[in-house]
């Protein structure tokens, strides 16, 4: 592998496990894995897709593919994470709490046959607080496991929903990671008109900012103030409107008396990924939240190349890091954060 002077850990980047998709292939409700005409395997996760979905081939679930991208792009180290919608949909009769533990123990197992080179968030099952409890308990067990992956949900009711409170105690006691990532997308918009662009360009974005504004004002941050938060996409649109939310708040005196502080500064608790493709939206939010704070993402599989092999998605995100703050957001921001020593 050619390696860059500077190493590089990716904070946000998926997989479909091979058992998880074995699950989407057997489904005939959304989300589910179809096969066009010509054999051709097609995801299917977004409501109105019609039937469309997207390609899914073996980058999207063999991990010797994940270190094949990783090495053509440089990346030393991957903490992945099962891509939405995780285990949102399972119902009872599902059994999600066999399926979670399993798909922990085998993400744990990945990453320890690739040992230095990745590492996992685990997924939690959610047709229980309590459930989600004891297998924050299992995951904090598996060495190779540095946090927990969840929807904007939560448990269906909201990142700012009081039953919540357990999941986050847990996962503040046990230091991990808890990295919020979009999935529904924003209702009553005819988004899915245009494909795909809409829905994940600005459905996400806007998706994350409401949840995670949410989840301050609820007083979350307040009451687990150790609990370390990763925001996918730089924060969604949140970090760009953070002055208008703060404007608004100042008028809703029993939030203001329940907060210790403006919305703004609780963003400077977060942590964001680089995710943003745009130089000038990156550079705003390492100046409102500093550079400690941001680290490298590259959404792999998902924006594939178009021409090539090179994946110009990722690589964009690389060229608009400035060349003085790499070295931080490249790893040495996920080494403190996620405690991966990258030698």
């Amino acid at each position: 592998m050619t390696k860059n002077v500077i190493k590089i850990i990716d904070v946000h980047t998926h997989m479909y496990y091979p058992k998880y998709m074995n699950l989407l292939r057997k489904r005939t409700n959304i989300p589910k894995i179809i096969k066009t005409h010509d054999n051709e395997e097609r995801l299917v996760i977004l409501p109105n897709e019609n039937n469309i979905g997207r390609p899914i081939g073996r980058e999207y679930w063999d991990v010797n593919e994940k270190i094949k991208f990783m090495d053509n792009h440089n990346i030393d180290v991957s903490i992945i994470s099962l891509a939405n919608p995780w285990l949102d949909f399972l119902t009872d009769n599902d059994n999600p709490v066999k399926f979670a533990n399993m798909l922990n123990n085998d993400l744990h197992n990945m990453c320890l046959d690739k040992e230095n080179r990745l590492f996992g968030y685990g997924v939690l099952p959610m047709n229980d607080v309590n459930f989600g409890k004891n297998e924050i308990k299992n995951i904090s067990m598996l060495k190779n496991l540095k946090g927990i992956i969840l929807g904007t949900s939560g448990y269906g009711k909201g990142l700012d929903d009081p039953n919540m409170d357990i999941i986050y105690e847990e996962i503040e006691k046990n230091n991990l990671v808890l990295f919020i990532h979009p999935h529904y997308g924003i209702k009553g918009e005819n988004l899915s008109k245009y494909g795909h662009s809409l829905e994940l360009s600005l459905g996400f974005p806007f998706e994350t900012s409401i949840a995670i504004s949410k989840l301050i004002l609820s007083g979350v941050m307040d009451r687990f103030p150790k609990l370390k938060i990763l925001v996918s996409h730089s924060g969604g649109t949140l970090p760009y409107l953070i002055g208008r939310l703060d404007s608004c708040v100042k008028y809703e005196k029993n939030i203001v008396k329940s907060l210790k502080k403006l919305p703004s500064d609780y963003l400077k608790d977060l942590y964001y990924d680089s995710i943003i493709y745009n130089a000038d939206c990156l550079k705003l939010l390492k100046n409102l939240v500093g550079i400690d704070n941001i680290m490298y993402g590259s959404d792999h599989p998902f924006f594939p190349p178009l021409i090539d092999k090179n994946w110009e998605s990722v690589t964009k995100i690389q060229e608009i890091i400035p060349n003085e703050f790499k070295t931080k957001i490249f790893y040495k921001n996920a080494e403190n954060l996620f405690n991966i020593k990258n030698e």
